[in-house]
């Protein structure tokens, strides 16, 4: 869904995970700060859904990140090239 977005160039795109609360939290301010319409896209582990355990839903999602399934985004147009 994020590449959609950045695909658009029309958007600020914020692609994170809970595992990372600075890259989280700067970019929602940031996306929040924009004149531009901005898009959230947040991994956060479904603990009965996919089976995962009360206290494992953050190291899940850093398992994700580093694994490079789930890549850290923040796409501001306003930033240029």
């Amino acid at each position: 869904m994020s590449l959609f977005g950045i695909a658009h160039r029309t958007s600020y795109i914020l692609q994170g995970a809970i595992s990372n609360v600075t890259h989280l939290m700067e970019g929602f301010i940031d996306g929040l700060n924009s004149r531009r319409p901005a898009l959230f896209n947040i991994y956060a582990v479904c603990q009965p859904e996919h089976g995962v355990a009360d206290f494992a839903s953050t190291h899940q999602s850093k398992l994700a990140v580093e694994g490079r399934a789930y890549p850290l985004i923040r796409f501001n147009p306003d930033e240029g090239e």
